[in-house]
């Protein structure tokens, strides 16, 4: 199906929106050059304090946002200022648009990603073949919404006095905090999701209202959402708020699996004991019974409904996804032990489900499997593995003809309807 180039860049500047670069068979969509190591950009925005940066190609830069929702939250989590004024990142094409956008792409991530650093590139390599603007989000307690007291140090501390409860494994100082937080209340989970999910439709108003300058009022917002923020994303779709999205077009890696096919333990996720109390709280649907202190029932109804009909493959799901079935490609790696490609293609049918051959689920471009079961930075596969994600912002030489798919899938499926 694909015909590819030979002299992928893995470093230097890439040629965007050159007419010689690849094209999809049959399809017609001119293709920009891939760039595997985008690290030019990506050090200069590490070292940019917040001031915007570019190659030459792409500018990345920093905007504010302020959520409207900690009263979603556990009673005390309201307090973590760091989730409630946030920065997000934006990439976008240098080159000036002649005339206002109408178009952006948000990322919506996995599940206790600490940075943006595997999502560099993805979002990089969109900028050029979609010459849209990317946003990469973060929800509720993650990335650049995490306290302050929750790096890598102190995990590292608390994994220690996690891995002597009986019968827990798979602690680490990746999972330490997100774990003892969701031992302690798993309800966390559902609440900063609904926080996340009305933080998002914000997000769109603002685009909409001209937050971002050079956008039409009418400006379409589509979506990329990777394992827990597919989830999220589908919800959006699904429930389509006063029909916001309802011109959305929603690409989805690894995610929307019902629950029997979700497995979230491991040493970058959670603990053993944090995955089976957060399991057995959506299990058994604990979750339906909680309305937050002042927040009226009417603003949960809806996601909690598209929440459990994803889960558990509710009566409507089906019928709804027929009604979507054009706005959505979903993409699913076959050796994924955390989000099950079977899975995935079993809740979402008839939906057709893409294979993309990756490594584990946590770095899909970057890292193969199996994963460690143990951290021991005094093992070779602990610092094999370390090695691997200080590097998290490139991808891997084994996984680059998939990543070539899945840019070149993703940028197919936007020019479908036209939408640049």
């Amino acid at each position: 199906m694909w015909q590819v180039a030979s002299d992928y860049r893995a470093h230097g500047t890439p040629c965007a929106y050159d007419a010689t670069s690849y094209k999809t068979r049959g399809l017609g969509v001119l293709m920009a050059e891939i760039v595997f190591e985008p690290d030019e950009l990506y050090k200069a925005y590490n070292t940019s304090k917040g001031v915007a940066v570019d190659d030459g190609w792409c500018r990345v830069r920093t905007m504010s946002f302020t959520s409207r929702w900690s009263g979603f939250l556990w009673p005390t989590d309201g307090d973590i200022e760091e989730n409630r004024i946030f920065n997000y990142l934006m990439m976008e094409p240098v080159e000036p648009s002649a005339e206002a956008r109408s178009d952006i792409l948000v990322i919506t991530h996995g599940l206790n990603e600490g940075s943006y650093a595997k999502l560099f590139p993805w979002a990089y390599n969109l900028v050029l073949q979609l010459h849209m603007p990317v946003l990469i989000f973060p929800m509720a307690f993650h990335i650049t919404r995490r306290s302050g007291d929750w790096g890598f140090s102190p995990q590292g501390r608390l994994a220690n006095t996690r891995s002597m409860i009986k019968d827990n494994y798979k602690t680490s100082p990746f999972n330490a905090q997100i774990s003892a937080r969701l031992s302690q209340a798993p309800e966390r989970f559902y609440l900063g999701g609904l926080q996340s999910y009305y933080d998002v439709i914000d997000l769109t108003d603002q685009i909409r209202a001209g937050a971002h300058p050079g956008y039409r009022p009418d400006t379409r917002v589509h979506f990329l959402g990777y394992s827990a923020g597919g989830y999220l994303a589908m919800n959006l779709l699904l429930s389509n708020p006063e029909g916001r999205f309802s011109e959305s077009r929603v690409t989805l890696l690894a995610s929307c699996a019902s629950l029997d096919g979700m497995q979230p333990k491991s040493i970058f996720i959670m603990d053993v004991e944090a995955g089976n109390r957060l399991m057995t709280f959506l299990h058994n649907r604990h979750y339906m019974d909680i309305i937050p202190e002042g927040m009226a029932e009417k603003l949960i109804e809806i996601p909690r409904h598209w929440m459990t009909e994803i889960f558990f493959h509710g009566p409507s799901l089906t019928s709804r996804l027929e009604t979507v079935k054009d706005q959505l490609l979903i993409m699913a790696n076959p050796i994924d032990r955390v989000i099950r490609a079977d899975a995935v293609a079993s809740n979402l049918h008839p939906i057709p489900v893409l294979h993309l051959d990756l490594g584990v689920h946590e770095f899909p471009f970057n890292m193969p499997g199996p994963l460690i079961v143990a951290y021991d930075r005094r093992q070779n596969e602990t610092r094999t593995m370390l090695s691997r994600i200080r590097k998290g912002h490139r991808i891997a030489p084994a996984y680059r003809s998939e990543f070539v798919k899945f840019i070149h899938s993703i940028s197919t499926f936007m020019d479908a309807k036209q939408i640049h």
